[in-house]
């Protein structure tokens, strides 16, 4: 993964602690090398984040317009979505820039009923 270190742990141990416990101590652990990390949340759904959808969904529209030769934009976008963040991103996006393509997610993780009380 171009020089990414991938710690890994099991979907017991993800159940126990969640994401931002096993990020945190990724976090801390780089903090005690003198490093200066910066921690991602899961799905990018921070603020961050959403800016990156957003760009990079600015960056979907200009290649979508030099490929798709004149024809109108996507009519649908369809998301696996498990934080929810990648889809509020370019949902939001999506919105911003007035496309009238329809946006449809399905959750990769979590059951309907987290997603209908989140």
């Amino acid at each position: 993964m171009v020089g990414a270190k991938l710690h890994l742990c099991t979907k017991s141990e993800y159940a126990r602690h969640g994401s931002t416990k096993l990020i945190d101590e990724v976090v801390q652990n780089l903090l005690k090398q003198g490093k200066r990390p910066y921690a991602i949340p899961v799905g990018g759904s921070n603020l961050l984040g959403t800016w990156g959808y957003i760009r990079g969904f600015e960056e979907l529209l200009e290649q979508a317009k030099q490929q798709l030769d004149g024809k109108p934009f996507f009519s649908d976008i369809v998301i696996a979505t498990g934080s929810a963040g990648s889809l509020a991103g370019i949902s939001l996006a999506n919105h911003l820039a007035n496309t009238g393509t329809k946006v449809w997610a399905y959750g990769a993780c979590d059951s309907p009923e987290w997603f209908h009380n989140f």
